[in-house]
């Protein structure tokens, strides 16, 4: 009987995982691969266009969570639809869940629930800093699994610091450098070009800001960066998160004109996006890895970042002191260490363990 794994995706991260993974689980597997989107991202910019860029197959399964519901409320469905999602799905093998959203928790939870195996991609990562919400799904995620799949050798201490026995723990490398690697090659200075001309922008010296996770869309933050990076004598693209547009919008926060703002972007253009900018700020932690990979500074608005290894390369914690952008630019670039996120292919690695597990 040919074998089932079900994935399970609701965000720009996770799709991003999950297609490098699958390339590698297709060569090495005779298996079924069923998809369950949460619906997590359930903007077009956010969710659709990652799966046709990516070739990532349509969903087995679309949770269609209701798009008003608070953040609890959200999760409460999304638990109670993936229930009926998995139950309906016989003879599961094995779930996989990625990262720390929360639709990371709520595949963690009920694959626990309903007794299944439960393989998490991105396990040991910590910020150590409980209040945030991907810290908190993160760590349910890893105590509930039974494969941690671990990136770099400090996520894989901070599993064992946690007490979780080391026979769980595989340490494999990053899937996300995987998917760097391999999609590096289309990153041409014509693409690039062309996406200027596309898109009808003319400047090509810029850097890039990205803002968007909770701590950061509250408003006298938000209003804070954003004044900040006014005050600097950069250009600046910012594709506009839909969360981040609606608090400006409501609180009438002003673009300084030294802001470009754009549509949310494709994965393909957002790495063209670093790969030709200046320097780049975010909150986000898949963009601070994407920044290292490609070469480029990282200025972080966060007091602290679940990527610390990052920390003693070309990466800075700046929280909303943005003006710390001008004492860090000038530092000298530092020696990257080529086997911070392993030195081989993470996809195939998984894919191995993964064929070791179910056959």
């Amino acid at each position: 009987m040919i074998k089932k794994i079900v994935h399970i995706i609701g965000a720009r991260p996770q799709f991003i995982k999950l297609s490098i993974l699958l390339k590698s689980i297709k060569k090495k597997l005779n298996a079924k691969n069923l998809i369950i989107h949460t619906g997590q991202h359930y903007d077009y910019e956010m969710s659709k266009i990652f799966f046709r860029e990516l070739n990532i197959p349509k969903p087995y399964i679309n949770l269609n969570l209701k798009k008003s519901l608070s953040q609890n409320q959200r999760l409460a469905e999304m638990i109670s639809k993936l229930e009926s999602a998995l139950l309906n799905i016989k003879k599961i093998n094995l779930v996989l869940i990625y990262g720390d959203t929360d639709s990371t928790l709520a595949g963690a939870i009920v694959a626990r629930k309903l007794d299944l195996k439960i393989m998490h991609i991105e396990s040991g990562l910590r910020s150590f800093d409980n209040t945030m919400p991907e810290e908190q799904n993160r760590i349910v995620a890893d105590h509930l699994s039974n494969y941690l799949i671990s990136p770099t050798l400090l996520a894989t201490n901070n599993l064992l610091a946690e007490g979780i026995k080391k026979i769980k723990i595989y340490q494999s490398g990053d899937v996300m450098r995987d998917s760097v690697n391999f999609y590096n090659k289309l990153l041409t200075a014509d693409k690039f070009n062309n996406f200027l001309k596309k898109n009808r922008i003319l400047i090509d010296k810029y850097a890039l800001f990205t803002v968007h996770r909770k701590e950061n869309m509250v408003p006298l933050r938000l209003k804070k960066i954003i004044n900040g990076i006014g005050k600097l004598k950069y250009i600046f693209f910012w594709p506009l998160h839909p969360n981040a547009k609606k608090i400006c919008l409501k609180n009438k926060i002003k673009f300084p004109k030294n802001i470009i703002i754009f549509k949310p972007v494709s994965y393909l253009e957002s790495l063209l996006l670093i790969k030709n900018s200046d320097f780049v700020v975010t909150d986000s932690g898949g963009v601070q890895k994407e920044t290292y990979l490609l070469k480029k500074k990282c200025f972080i608005l966060r007091d602290r970042t679940e990527w610390s290894e990052l920390l003693s390369f070309n990466s800075y914690l700046i929280d909303v002191n943005v003006n710390k952008i001008l004492k860090y630019i000038k530092l000298e670039k530092k020696k990257r260490s080529a086997k911070i996120f392993g030195s081989s292919s993470a996809s195939y690695k998984i894919a191995m363990l993964i064929k070791k597990i179910i056959f």
